[in-house]
């Protein structure tokens, strides 16, 4: 029998389950913008067969010993040497990076880099390639361009001396142009993979900003502000002359 003066039994609730904390989320992973010394392209058809390597980065590549501190030094050294290489008033004024000298430079190498093997591929002269470099090099922050720019002169009169070449780069015939270029590709020292890479780069990229170079690989441009006829046909019609449809 119950004693009713005797209090009740306190009420023991259960036990709540313990929500533990969740775990912390790394944050997301910081992707770094394009560098030019790292970018990787297609091969194109025209060009020569290409060796890049794709970890030369640009602290790398003005990082790598002696070799790459000669190489430079080289290239810084004969940029006072501008006898030779004159332009036309007209393309002077039009240059924002790159002097007479060096704009000269990179004519010659664009028409090894984006020699033709079909007669419907445009010269890299007739989609301004050269004037596209000195856009993109223009763009560069101060110590990549200036690297690119030692790269340029070292390219002009110390890399030919490598292989045998008794002769600027710009002064040299296309196939020993070649042998420069090849040597570098293939060459043992990944200073000189990466700055053929980063050469080379900069040509495929100023070739295939132009629309004349787009019908090569079946593309027709975008569909904003699109001309009649397409953004090819308008490219093919102003170069002849015709002016924009």
């Amino acid at each position: 029998m119950t004693d009713p003066t005797r209090p009740p039994p306190p009420t023991i609730e259960p036990p709540h389950a313990v929500k533990e904390p969740e775990p912390s989320r790394p944050p997301p992973p910081t992707v770094a913008p394009p560098n030019v010394f790292t970018t990787r392209l297609p091969t194109m058809k025209m060009n020569a067969s290409v060796a890049e390597d794709p970890k030369v980065s640009r602290r790398r590549f003005v990082r790598l010993g002696v070799g790459g501190a000669l190489m430079l030094g080289i290239g810084g050294t004969f940029a006072y040497q501008t006898s030779g290489y004159e332009v036309s008033s007209e393309t002077a004024t039009r240059l924002h990076a790159l002097s007479p000298k060096e704009f000269v430079i990179v004519s010659a190498l664009a028409a090894r880099i984006l020699r033709r093997d079909a007669d419907d591929l445009p010269l890299p002269e007739e989609v301004d390639a050269a004037f596209t470099i000195d856009g993109l090099v223009s763009q560069l922050d101060d110590a990549n361009r200036r690297d690119l720019l030692r790269l340029l002169h070292a390219l002009e009169h110390a890399l030919p001396l490598s292989v045998g070449v008794p002769s600027r780069f710009t002064r040299a015939s296309a196939e020993d142009q070649d042998a420069v270029l090849q040597a570098m590709s293939e060459s043992s020292v990944g200073l000189l993979r990466g700055a053929f890479g980063a050469l080379k780069s900069l040509c495929v990229m100023a070739y295939f900003s132009h629309p004349l170079s787009w019908g090569a690989i079946g593309y027709d441009g975008p569909w904003v502000n699109r001309p009649t006829g397409g953004w090819v046909a308008a490219a093919r019609l102003t170069r002849s002359g015709g002016g924009t449809p």
